[in-house]
């Protein structure tokens, strides 16, 4: 059976990135002494998250162990793991998943779903209501529900960490769609130096690199589940939107419209925005 690491809410990117470190520090130390380290007995004697996080990070293939029950980080894992490293590698390892049987393949289906609903992503009162639609558009013929509340609260922090948007911290709101984090580590890899691109091209390589987003493999699944034979078109989600006007504010990017070319793309309307249409995209700030 598939592995999905947010079945298990108390399986969060912090303590996942903690045990990673820990089992660095001290490799081929016991299980025990390693949940020890990471849930200390005079917090909570119940060690059923610690153990949690040590088997994601097994399954996920950071760590490895033996016969002895002694743990090891494997050699996919940099030595003095940072922060940023470890987004990489969590990014790298989680998504990209288009096959069901493959591992955290819920993980990527539910970021293409929230990338299609736009700015309906922002009308759910509760996580229940939320859960429900995603199981019937995307999964109608399943008896069980693929997904639960318990696993939306593990989704929400998985997303936002990996790059998909960020919490308002309004009651059970979710994530303000905005895929900044998604695509601002892959820039380098989809656009050439000092060179405008035209949109269309770097849409082509966005869905070949990130299928949950704009027409990527999951997305169309998506979009067909939810609009039917709606034509897509060339406007671009909420979601992406966000985060291109994030990066070209950070200078990071840079977005233009050229009057007569005949590739036009539109971003999701904001009308505090200097232009909504676009046609070229460059690497840094022009």
């Amino acid at each position: 059976m598939a592995y999905e690491i947010i079945n298990h809410a108390q399986i969060t990117p912090m303590r996942l990135y903690a045990l990673l470190r820990l089992v660095s520090d001290y490799p081929g130390e016991d299980g025990k002494k390693i949940c020890g380290l990471l849930q200390p007995n005079s917090i909570s004697e119940n060690t059923d998250a610690a153990n949690g996080v040590l088997d994601a990070a097994v399954k996920c293939g950071f760590v490895i162990t033996n016969s002895n029950q002694q743990y090891f980080p494997s050699k996919s894992l940099p030595p003095d793991l940072n922060i940023k490293q470890y987004l990489d590698l969590m990014q790298q390892n989680l998504l990209g998943i288009t096959e069901e049987e493959k591992n955290n393949f819920l993980l990527n289906i539910f970021a293409a779903w929230y990338a299609v609903l736009d700015e309906k992503a922002l009308t759910y009162e509760n996580k229940g209501f939320m859960a429900a639609d995603f199981n019937k558009q995307i999964f109608p013929d399943l008896e069980s529900r693929a997904l639960n509340d318990t696993k939306l609260r593990g989704m929400e922090d998985w997303l936002s960490f990996l790059g998909f948007g960020w919490n308002l911290d309004r009651g059970d709101n979710f994530l303000i769609p905005d895929a900044t984090g998604r695509i601002e580590p892959l820039l380098p890899k989809l656009l050439p130096v000092q060179e405008w691109v035209p949109f269309g091209k770097f849409m082509k390589q966005i869905a070949d690199y990130c299928p949950e987003l704009d027409n990527g493999e999951l997305y169309k699944r998506c979009w067909s589940a939810i609009n039917g034979q709606k034509v897509h078109g060339n406007k671009i989600s909420l979601m992406l939107s966000t985060g291109l006007r994030t990066l070209q504010s950070t200078g990071e990017i840079s977005l233009d419209r050229v009057a007569d070319a005949s590739d036009q793309w539109t971003l999701f309307e904001d009308i505090s925005s200097e232009f909504n249409i676009i046609t070229h995209i460059y690497l840094g700030k022009k």
